[in-house]
């Protein structure tokens, strides 16, 4: 009896010990409804940052000089959120949800220059990992992957962009935004 007794604790306890840490690795994994939620709460606000150039942007890539740009994200229901950007000579509207299907956060925007972009990002560890394929009017598409660190108690988040723009390559742009109000 006692025999049985343990093989039946460890069987219920040994799949719980084997399961793997993804959040101590940071290794990507779907995304689930309870991360839409805390992504979007984590990024509700405006936000201020002084970029290079952003995703989308025509200058994305760019050297030099930055420019201020302002983000807007409100989370309108546990279902959506919408975001707006304003910043050098772009601005875009857009909206975020979670889709079912794909088991990713999707966010899709359309600027005032005709450029459509679509991210689908998914949690990496405590961060974010985000896919990004973005078309100019002029039918020019570019790919892009960013890690996103969002310190919520100091309002500071953190993007890294790599991917390809056009001909050229982008490596690890860097654009810090800090909240300004939630």
């Amino acid at each position: 009896m006692k025999t049985k007794l343990i093989l039946l604790i460890a069987t219920l306890v040994s799949p719980f010990s084997i399961q793997a840490d993804h959040h101590k690795k940071g290794e990507k994994r779907d995304a689930t409804p309870e991360d839409f939620i805390r992504y979007t709460k984590s990024i509700q606000g405006m936000w201020k940052g002084e970029v290079l150039s952003v995703i989308g942007d025509s200058t994305l890539g760019r050297t030099g000089d930055s420019y201020t740009a302002y983000w807007n994200s409100f989370r309108k229901t546990s279902g959506y959120s919408t975001s707006s950007f304003n910043g050098g000579k772009k601005s875009h509207d857009g909206l975020v949800f979670y889709d079912a299907n794909l088991k990713k956060i999707l966010s899709i925007s359309s600027s005032n220059d005709g450029t459509v972009t679509r991210s689908y990002l998914v949690p990496k560890g405590k961060n974010w990992y985000r896919e990004t394929i973005y078309t100019k009017a002029n039918g020019q598409v570019s790919e892009l992957n960013s890690d996103i660190t969002i310190d919520v108690k100091k309002g500071v988040m953190t993007i890294l962009i790599r991917g390809k723009v056009g001909d050229s390559s982008l490596k690890n742009q860097k654009n810090v935004w800090i909240r300004q109000h939630k």
